[in-house]
């Protein structure tokens, strides 16, 4: 049984209007298939042509599949990345993190935190962004700063 009433309106039309657009895009993807461009592979590869008609997709460090449309997810351990979650005070969750090196060879992480204690259920309008640090990819993240408020 689905609990469509725990959800804004807001977040119904972002939900449709993703698989639409996905649900469009395939159908490019397909319908395209004999001309070759980055389109075929989600412009996260290169379009590579073979013979006859055929195409392929090489792609991008971070992507994988026939079109490069799906993420290539690394291994991750516990207790690692911005585990805000387990701290003694102010416990809060984190969600969508993306992660960069930076020229002072720290990894650099911006993400979502929910704030006020929501749940996931409340992310649209109770979420903050913030930025954490780590010396590397399989050490815990060290929230340093807000740098966007609620939205």
């Amino acid at each position: 049984m689905f609990l469509f009433h725990c959800h804004s309106p807001w977040f119904w039309f972002i939900i449709l209007t993703l698989v639409f657009i996905s649900s469009f895009n395939t159908s490019i993807l397909l319908w395209q298939s004999a001309r070759c461009s980055d389109e075929n592979c989600s412009y996260n590869g290169k379009c590579i042509n073979m013979k006859g008609d055929n195409i392929s997709c090489k792609c991008d460090i971070g992507w994988k599949g026939k079109y490069c449309h799906q993420l290539r997810l690394g291994k991750c351990k516990n207790f690692t990345g911005l585990n805000e979650l387990h701290r003694e005070i102010n416990r809060t969750s984190t969600w969508g993190g993306s992660v960069l090196k930076g020229e002072d060879e720290l990894w650099h992480m911006w993400a979502s935190e929910i704030s006020r204690h929501c749940g996931i259920h409340r992310w649209l309008t109770n979420s903050v962004v913030v930025h954490a640090v780590s010396n590397n990819l399989s050490s815990p993240f060290q929230r340093k700063e807000f740098v966007f408020p609620l939205f």
